[in-house]
């Protein structure tokens, strides 16, 4: 009976995980195991950091999206042209040589 209640607390292992003894004709070798758990593990990591690329390149353009929507919502935009001003209008206004027309003596 304890033999028994001994078996069964035993977790049960799965053909795969049985420890692998020397080669036979049938089974593969310790280190060929290695070799293709390995070559397994770098495939599925492969594919997990492809899942992540793509998952970031629909994330980039889902905000591109968004912000070209928001950037449309607020309508057009009214740019205020900058005022260039000659230098010669700054300068004689800060010397105070402008006549009652608003040029400089050597403008009229």
């Amino acid at each position: 009976m304890a033999k028994k209640e001994a078996k069964e607390r035993q977790p049960q292992l799965s053909p795969a995980s049985h420890p692998v003894r020397s080669p036979t004709s049938v089974g593969l070798t310790e280190e060929e195991l290695v070799a293709v758990l390995n070559q397994e593990m770098v495939r599925r990591r492969q594919e997990e950091e492809q899942r992540a690329m793509e998952a970031r390149r629909i994330q980039q353009q889902e905000a591109e999206r968004l912000r070209r929507q928001s950037l449309e919502s607020m309508g057009p935009r009214l740019e205020v042209p900058s005022t260039v001003v000659p230098v010669s209008l700054v300068e004689s206004s800060t010397t105070g040589d402008t006549r009652a027309s608003g040029l400089t003596a050597s403008q009229e």
